[in-house]
């Protein structure tokens, strides 16, 4: 086998070919793209159960209606189905209904009042061994 041997003393320059401009491929979207379930995303939930509670009643069920109406108009926007809107906007209603009740505050029962010391009147202390 015999190798074989390039010298380059005769390369000589040229110019480069001329390029064509590089285009964009304009594709298609292959997949509609949703937005994250709002039910889901659970500390904006916390941020909404919470301005609601900051708020007095008749100023936060204002602020709640206005609050759907903007979440479904940029739904509208980005182009979702009206009965994803709907079923993605009662989804969020029913999880804030949830945490609103989870986190509400609660009344406590008083404790019972303690016995006396020495036991009851009517029931003597027991005693072991007796």
């Amino acid at each position: 086998m015999r190798q074989m041997e390039f010298t380059f003393s005769d390369a000589a320059q040229t110019e480069a070919p001329p390029r064509e401009p590089r285009r964009l491929a304009i594709v298609p979207p292959s997949a509609d793209v949703l937005p994250f379930p709002l039910a889901r995303r659970v500390h904006y939930l916390r941020r909404v159960v919470d301005r609601l509670g900051s708020l007095p009643k008749d100023d936060a069920e204002a602020w709640w209606q206005e609050h759907l109406r903007r979440l479904r108009r940029r739904r509208r926007e980005i182009g979702m189905d009206e009965a994803a809107i709907k079923a993605d906007l009662l989804a969020f209603a029913a999880a804030v209904r949830n945490l609103r009740a989870y986190v509400a505050p609660r009344g406590r029962r008083p404790a019972p009042p303690a016995p006396p010391p020495g036991g009851e009147p009517d029931h003597p202390p027991h005693r072991r061994g007796a």
